[in-house]
């Protein structure tokens, strides 16, 4: 998994200390990308691009904003600006720089641009990017691209999903990536259970979906464990019986399994699943797909026949469906079925 730091040739000091922070929140194996926007040209020009398009689309679409990289000459000394436009409408009369009148509707291009001499892109890099979208940038950006595009009341708030930060405060930044890894591992476990859903299995390769997804699969299971360590208190407080607990010999019986979940945490799809011993019971289905609501109890019938007489024990397991939890941090119930003869 690739991350790319984008910056200015004052900032690439700070790349070491990014490595560092990566490394020890978000993933071991992570590489660093430096995109230096003061390289020589033509570089810098695939650099531009590349940020422009991680920046726009980290920018609501009702701004209605178009966001390029000038690299292709010198301004007052820089290597790059930003240019940044929006349209414009009037509702009234118009007077163009000819001094004709013109008629409503009218719309123009409005347009501001931010250079790298001075502080013009203080608001822009550095800024940090994982897995192809933006993650980090400067403080004050948001309110900078607020104050562009269209003037209107009806505009929500901006929310970007990027987090700005003080780049020289290192306990900003430790807090920070310690909520891009967060954020990270939330979303890998989405594309997990979005690509079980095209690829269904009851146990996935999770070395091949790791590889589909572009990240390690040390990452993957972190990620489902960091899940399953959350939702562990839940599974130890699930209860479950068995009825009727009491069978005749060489007669097919229906048996009640229910699982009850006092807690008021909704556990989606759990798979149950009930075992016998293979030479005294035969249990039909031995996998059971249910749906497992808060402070709810949920009922499961099968159906067993006992080919000899004696006490068994039945082994009940459960599988989360939703969040691949490794097997050990789930319940497992061993109950007694006790078989006469006829």
């Amino acid at each position: 998994m690739d991350a790319e730091f984008f910056c200015l040739d004052k900032h690439v000091d700070i790349a070491a200390s990014m490595v560092r922070y990566l490394q020890s929140f978000v993933d071991p194996s992570v590489a660093l990308r430096v995109m230096n926007t003061e390289s020589a040209w033509p570089e810098r020009d695939e650099i531009g691009r590349r940020y422009t398009k991680l920046l726009h689309a980290s920018v609501p679409p009702e701004r209605e904003l178009t966001i390029e990289a000038v690299t292709d000459m010198e301004l007052f000394g820089s290597r790059i600006y930003l240019r940044i436009y929006w349209p414009l409408s009037f509702d009234a009369v118009y007077r163009d720089p000819d001094g004709e009148m013109v008629m409503p509707p009218y719309s123009t291009i409005v347009a501001r641009q931010f250079h790298a001499h001075g502080a013009g892109l203080d608001a822009f890099l550095p800024a940090l990017a994982i897995r192809d979208r933006m993650v980090l940038v400067p403080k004050g950006q948001n309110e900078t691209l607020a104050e562009l595009g269209p003037d209107e009341a009806s505009l929500p708030p901006m929310e970007r999903g990027v987090i700005e930060v003080d780049f020289g405060d290192h306990a900003e930044l430790e807090h920070a990536f310690v909520a891009i890894g967060q954020e990270l591992r939330r979303e890998l476990r989405n594309e997990l259970h979005a690509y079980r859903s095209y690829h269904p299995s009851d146990q996935p390769d999770l070395d091949a979906v790791s590889a589909h997804l572009g990240v390690t699969p040390a990452l993957l299971r972190r990620a489902i464990r960091e899940e399953a360590e959350a939702r562990e208190p839940v599974y130890r407080q699930l209860r479950c019986t068995l009825e009727p607990n009491t069978i005749v010999k060489d007669v097919q019986t229906r048996l009640s399994l229910t699982i009850e979940n006092p807690s008021m945490v909704d556990l989606g799809e759990i798979r149950v699943q009930m075992r016998g011993p293979s030479n005294g019971l035969e249990i039909y289905p031995e996998r059971v797909p249910i749906e497992i609501p808060a402070e709810a109890s949920v009922r499961v019938d099968l159906s067993v026949a006992a080919i000899r007489a004696g006490e068994f024990v039945v082994e009940v397991s459960l599988r989360d469906v939703d969040t691949d939890v490794p097997s050990e941090m789930l319940p497992v119930w061993q109950l007694w079925i006790t078989v006469h003869e006829q």
